[in-house]
């Protein structure tokens, strides 16, 4: 059996061996370290605008692009936010969505509070979508979502709407964008928790979920009278509505358990009750997006793994994605969006040699344009190569991982590179063949980087996902294991050099090596870190009650299911702080709402106790996503200096290979 496979991109080895002589050129931290230069790009209705949010020192500039003109035609500066989507709502308005870590008063601990900003093209005024409406929630994050667009051009957004002293009901507002106030359009109850609606902007599917009750329901309403479509009994949301039918008849819906970002397959309910399997499913991949209009009617899906592939309802749409996956051949390429009479897509590509760029593609006749680099300082001498490739672990089964090498290196045996491991976060998620900024900087200063997507990751099928369950600091880590044990055996990373580096689950797996396989790591970092799992669930208990379906999907992904004290403890970093030998860099934001900053508190109490090497850097204002340049270079400078003192170089190591102190 072969230890090592690569999987795809075998002319990348052809033409890095060409330039393996070459010196890499190092751009400076800071080129990693802030947010990409282009942050987001979209397409309009009419496909004559294009929509780039372009960053730089902290500052954002929202620019039109003139695809007719070919020329930059608006420009708008845009206060410091943290950004978190952009669409046109038409071609006379870019809908902006944000969101901002605050404390409401009465409300315990802090939350990500979301908006969104409309900012009309003819008169540069921009408006925040109900800002003004005293009947909304006084504490909620959704704020800013738009589930339809009216022919009058005014937004459906869903909100809570009651006060704090009564319990809301997720209501309906229809929105204008030139002055964002929002009027009553439909109510809704306590336990309702979506909304679908139909090409007139009546409400037509209505979701619901009782955590009391544990019940799940999902309704149609037939002009009259609501009918139920689903009614299911589960202690987790069994299911979820995604899309409805271009007929309006029926609607598209998915198995999903809660903070998964993979569904194994796509299926279709109609009004009259009839159920039916989808053709919309692939072995051995998910589906990890459906892709839908502005008012959620169903356009095709995205499969995740490896590379993303399309599979789309819409002809014009396969056929232009088809025309551009042809077009680069083994590449990364997503789309983005498109127009509403399809006559130009926007996508996003990275083909392994220079930084990811935004891609227009124009029909009749066929015409593709590249618009912009996503980093303009790191040019295509910088980037590390990245492969795709699998190790199988020690029962067996394969595990599919992401590597990146040295820009001007042959992948070879015998190269023993010192060796970053990055297990990602989730544990629902999986690193894909991308420019991954964290993964390319270390790439860059000499270091081979893993990324493994252990059992319990999204993007490879049900079965893989299921093999993680309850599986912390078991398979799961042992595939991670397995994973360096992998690229030592071959030659590929020195196995006396070793750093394991990891964010949110990526940092409780980095801690977990640091605890149970302490002779494996020369150095541990973790950012946002699970460190007591106990803790952890009390505080989701607290959070959403302790009957809420988040708190039994933790213990289910966690520990099957066995939530006893004992079981957590014994798979908590923080009660093996006797055992580490690796010095320990902790990261964390003040502003996490996600993993609390308590976590990493508790992770260095431990190991101060224990009399070892350990830091934590505390990010002021900063949240589980390092969504600011400042924040994010802040992360990699601690880290750089990190590993740079406990990687050194060994002894005769070829100095272009070797990290920079």
């Amino acid at each position: 059996m072969k230890l090592f496979s690569i999987v795809i991109n075998a002319m990348a080895a052809i033409c890095m061996s060409l330039a393996a002589s070459a010196q890499a050129p190092q751009p400076p931290i800071e080129a990693y370290g802030e947010l990409p230069s282009l942050v987001e790009a979209e397409v309009s209705p009419s496909g004559h605008r294009i929509a780039l949010l372009v960053q730089k020192n902290a500052s954002f500039v929202l620019r039109i692009y003139d695809a007719k003109e070919r020329a930059i035609t608006h420009q708008f500066g845009v206060e410091p936010m943290k950004v978190r989507g952009l669409f046109f709502s038409d071609d006379k308005h870019v809908i902006l969505q944000a969101s901002e870590t605050t404390q409401t008063w009465g409300f315990r601990g802090k939350y990500e509070y979301s908006a969104a900003i409309s900012i009309n093209l003819e008169n540069g005024k921009s408006k925040q979508m109900l800002s003004r409406e005293g009947s909304l929630y006084p504490a909620q994050s959704g704020i800013g979502r738009v589930i339809g667009r009216l022919a009058s051009g005014d937004l459906l957004m869903p909100a809570w709407v009651g006060s704090s002293r009564s319990q809301p009901h997720y209501d309906i507002l229809k929105a204008d964008p030139d002055n964002g106030h929002g009027r009553k359009h439909t109510r809704g109850f306590h336990d309702t928790i979506d909304w679908f609606v139909s090409t007139e902007g009546e409400a037509l599917v209505r979701e619901s979920y009782d955590d009391d009750k544990d019940k799940y329901v999902a309704e149609y309403h037939d002009g009259k009278n609501w009918n139920a479509l689903l009614d299911i009994d589960s202690a987790e949301l069994p299911v979820s509505i995604v899309a409805l039918t271009n007929d309006e008849k029926g609607a598209f819906f998915v198995s999903v358990r809660d903070d998964e970002e993979g569904f194994s397959a796509l299926s279709r309910i109609n009004f009259d009750g009839s159920t039916q399997e989808s053709t919309y499913a692939r072995e051995g991949a998910d589906i990890g997006a459906v892709l839908t209009d502005i008012n959620r009617r169903f356009v095709g899906v995205k499969y995740t793994g490896t590379l993303p592939a399309y599979d789309f309802a819409d002809e014009v749409l396969q056929e232009s994605y088809t025309f551009v996956s042809s077009t680069f051949p083994n590449t990364m390429i997503e789309l983005d969006s498109w127009a509403d009479d399809r006559s130009s897509m926007l996508y996003r590509v990275f083909d392994g040699f220079k930084v990811d760029f935004w891609l227009l593609h124009q029909r009749n006749p066929d015409k593709l344009t590249i618009l912009a680099y996503s980093r303009t300082d790191i040019p295509p001498e910088a980037v590390g190569q990245v492969f795709a490739a699998k190790y199988p672990a020690r029962d067996g089964l394969d595990i599919p991982a992401i590597l990146t090498i040295p820009p001007g290196t042959n992948l070879e045996a015998g190269m023993k590179l010192p060796m970053i491991v990055m297990p990602h976060g989730g544990p629902a998620a999986h690193d894909t063949y991308d420019f991954d900024w964290l993964a390319q900087f270390f790439a860059n200063r000499g270091y081979f980087v893993l990324q493994p997507n252990f059992r319990g990751s999204t993007g490879f099928g049900q079965a893989f996902e299921d093999a993680g369950q309850g599986e912390w600091a078991g398979k799961m880590q042992d595939d991670i294991t397995d994973g360096v044990n992998a690229m030592t055996s071959s030659g590929y990373a020195d196995p006396d050099r070793v750093c394991i580096i990891g964010a949110s689950y990526g940092g409780y797996a980095a801690l977990a090596g640091g605890a149970f396989t302490p002779d494996l790591y020369r150095c541990v970092a973790a950012i946002a870190p699970v460190a007591d799992l106990e803790k952890m669930l009390r505080t989701e208990s607290r959070d959403h009650g302790r009957d809420s379906w988040s708190v039994t999907y933790w213990e289910r992904i966690m520990a099957d299911g066995d939530a006893r004290r004992e079981k957590l403890r014994s798979i908590s970093p923080s009660e093996f702080a006797d055992s580490f030998k690796a010095p320990v860099l902790l990261i964390h934001g003040i502003d996490d709402t996600v993993v609390e900053y308590d976590q990493s508190r508790i992770m260095k109490r431990a190991l101060d106790r224990a009399g070892k090497d350990v830091d934590l850097v505390k990010l002021k204002g900063g949240d589980h996503w390092l969504s600011d340049s400042e924040t994010r270079l802040a992360t990699l400078q601690a880290l750089d200096a990190f590993v740079s003192e406990h990687l050194a170089p060994a002894a005769g190591s070829n100095p272009a290979a070797a990290p920079t102190p």
